[in-house]
C-alpha cells in the first residue's frame, strides 16, 4: 500500500511540476513527451532505494495487534483484493483516459 501512496505523490509532484513551470512554453512536442514521461516516472521513482547518510533516524518496532480476530482469515485477504483491484481499474480507466485525451487530438490533426 505504500508503493501505490508513492506513485500518487510522485505523480503529484511531477504534474505540478509540469503545470506551473512546462505548461505555458510553445514547444509542444517537449511538453507532450514530458506528459508521457510523468506517469512512467511515477512508477520507477518509488522503485528505486536511497542511500541515506547513516542511521540518523531512530527507528522503533510497533507492537502487532490484532484487530480481525474475530474475523475469519480468508474474509481480510478477499476485501483487501477487492480493493485493490478496483484501484487498479480506476487507475487503468483514467490512464487509458489520459493517453486518449493526448493522441486523439493528435491523430485527427494529421488527417
Amino acid at each position: 500500500m505504500n508503493y501505490i501512496l508513492e506513485i500518487n505523490l510522485s505523480f503529484a509532484a511531477l504534474y505540478l511540476v509540469y503545470r506551473y513551470l512546462l505548461r505555458d512554453l510553445t514547444f509542444y512536442s517537449m511538453n507532450r513527451i514530458v506528459l508521457i514521461l510523468i506517469p512512467a516516472l511515477s512508477i520507477t521513482l518509488p522503485l528505486l532505494t536511497w542511500e541515506t547518510g547513516g542511521n540518523a533516524i531512530a527507528s522503533y518496532v510497533l507492537p502487532v495487534v490484532d484487530l480481525q480476530s474475530g474475523l475469519d482469515a480468508g474474509t481480510a485477504s478477499s476485501s483487501y483484493d477487492w480493493v485493490s483491484m478496483a484501484y487498479l481499474l480506476v487507475s487503468v480507466l483514467f490512464l487509458s483516459f489520459f493517453v486518449y485525451k493526448l493522441y486523439i487530438p493528435v491523430i485527427f490533426s494529421e488527417l
